[in-house]
């Protein structure tokens, strides 16, 4: 069984709905401009959410997480904005860009990987392959940069196609207007300039 699937619209919303124990959650084909808010797509034994052609959607504050294979794959889209999602523990990669995709933006999500694939955070296949996207700011689970990196994977020819820095050192607030409250300055910031050549930088993490 299928969850909910748009074909061929424009303008439209996809709001406030659960979508579970499908074969596939949500799916956008060849639509324009459709806002897909706070929906909960989970325990689907394929893709959770999936955009097939179409552009310039908005995909905000909707939880992916616990599906069988993708979280979300989008597939020659251009031009999305897929902000403040959770994306976890979905067992395949949490997303996938593949064919024509060209200019979508994935911007202050919780990106989590499972315990079953944990390298397998997105995957860039489209093409061409020198096309880039920004994943700036988003939350991956770690603040270590190595083992971001690890969890992107990209075809021959993309390197670096993922563009993830600068990332969240801490989990973003997705709730309907969260997220808007800038962090404290670093406090206790000491300088030690006792080796040559070298100065050490420490501080304390505020609490906000």
């Amino acid at each position: 069984s299928l969850g909910i699937i748009l074909d061929l619209c424009r303008n439209g919303w996809v709001t406030a709905n659960t979508a579970q124990s499908n074969s596939q959650g949500l799916e956008l084909s060849n639509c324009t401009g459709i806002v897909m808010t706070d929906n909960l797509a989970k325990s689907n034994t394929l893709e959770a959410i999936v955009i097939y052609g179409g552009s310039a959607h908005l995909i905000a504050r909707n939880i992916i997480r616990y599906n069988l294979a993708t979280g979300m794959s989008i597939n020659a889209g251009s031009n999305n904005m897929i902000l403040q999602n959770t994306f976890d523990s979905n067992t395949a990669y949490q997303i996938v860009i593949d064919q024509g995709s060209v200019s979508d933006t994935f911007l202050k999500n919780i990106i989590r990987t499972s315990s079953t694939n944990p390298d397998s955070a997105v995957k860039n296949s489209a093409t061409p392959t020198s096309t880039k996207f920004s994943f700036a700011r988003n939350y991956w689970g770690t603040t270590d940069v190595v083992a971001i990196r690890k969890r992107l994977t990209w075809t021959p020819g993309a390197a670096d196609s993922i563009t993830f820095i600068p990332y969240r050192l801490d989990v973003v607030d997705t709730a309907a207007g969260g997220d808007t409250t800038a962090p404290l300055p670093p406090v206790n910031v000491t300088l030690d300039t006792t080796t040559a050549g070298v100065i050490k930088v420490t501080w304390t993490i505020p609490t906000v």
